[in-house]
This record gives structure tokens, sequence and C-alpha cells, in this order.
């Protein structure tokens, strides 16, 4: 039953915005997706760039945070 509940969480976030997203993300979860974001900013990408490139990002750093997991354990620091 839990994990049926977990879809449901799961598919949720699937409808929402980027910002919606990084609005319910832990503080942890947050400085790690702007660290991310200062980092290809400072590699020379536009502000347009990082967007699409966090965009589908930021869903699985969620949906991971609702089971536990910080982001840093998903993708590494």
């Amino acid at each position: 039953a839990n994990s049926s509940k977990l879809e449901e969480m799961d598919k949720q976030i699937d409808t929402m915005s980027v910002q919606e997203i990084t609005d319910n993300l832990s503080k942890r979860n947050s400085d790690y997706v702007f660290k991310m974001r200062k980092l290809l900013s400072d590699e020379g990408y536009s502000d347009q760039k990082i967007d699409t490139e966090m965009a589908p990002l930021l869903p699985d750093i969620l949906k991971a945070q609702r089971r536990g997991t910080p982001a840093n354990q998903l993708y590494g620091a």
C-alpha cells in the first residue's frame, strides 16, 4: 500500500512546474541545486541553458527526497 502512495506522489510531481518543485525541496536539496546551477554558470552556461539542463533532474530530486534520499546521494557531490 505504501508504494502506491509514493507512486501517486510521483505522478503529482510529474505535473508540477519547476518553480513548484523548487519550492518543495528541502534546504539540503535546495543548496545542492543552487551549487549545481552555480557550477554550470561558472562553466559559461546561460541561465536558459542551465534551466534546460536542470529541468529533467528536479522531479527526480524531489521524488528521491520523498523517499529519504538527498540529491548528493542520488547524483554524487
